[in-house]
């Protein structure tokens, strides 16, 4: 699979005192790290392993309609 290959997903990245957690909110990965360098190559790495076990749910991806909504934050 060629870098173009992957489709941009989106991906949350949480801060904990043990370290970073990033969970992408479109296919089930969750990976964990120290640094946001190694949370990036990590997500890449396990982005890539998935569309290799499962290149069927590359096309229901990128084929994905997204609406971004912003909500107020709750006072």
């Amino acid at each position: 699979m060629m870098e173009d290959e992957i489709p941009q997903l989106y991906v949350d990245v949480v801060q904990h005192p043990e370290g970073l957690v990033a969970e992408c909110l479109d296919i089930p990965l969750v990976v964990e790290a120290q640094t946001v360098e190694d949370i990036k190559q990590k997500m890449h790495l396990a982005i890539k392993g998935y569309f290799e076990a499962f290149p069927e749910k590359r096309n229901e991806i990128f084929n994905k309609k997204r609406t971004i909504y912003t909500l107020p934050m709750p006072q």
